[in-house]
């Protein structure tokens, strides 16, 4: 039987986002839900505490870095490149039938 694998691209799983991700993970943690998913966040979560074993979740950036405004600078174009190496490195390495993306910042 062939395994889908679901990548999910998030900011960070704080907050409703983080809630609706950890939740999409449990309900298709049974070994016969044919679903294999991989978070993949730019930020490690800075309120919420994951106890679960065996989440396959990746972090770009250990603290917060993603910016409230966006303004068009030299910086925010390099961390960008950053995301976006990073996000096609885990694409790459996952190779994932579906890729579902959270905010607007990760579906840029």
């Amino acid at each position: 039987m062939h395994r889908t694998n679901l990548l999910i691209f998030v900011k960070h799983l704080d907050g409703g986002t983080g809630t609706f991700a950890l939740q999409l993970l449990k309900l298709t943690s049974q070994e016969n839900s044919g679903i294999n998913i991989r978070i993949v966040a730019l930020e490690k979560p800075k309120y919420r505490i994951i106890k679960r074993k065996n989440c396959d979740i990746h972090y770009l950036n250990l603290e917060q870095s993603i910016p409230y405004f966006y303004t068009l600078s030299l910086k925010s174009l390099l961390n960008s490149l950053k995301e976006f190496m990073w996000f096609k490195h885990e694409v790459k390495d996952f190779n994932p039938d579906v890729i579902l993306a959270i905010d607007n910042h990760c579906n840029i």
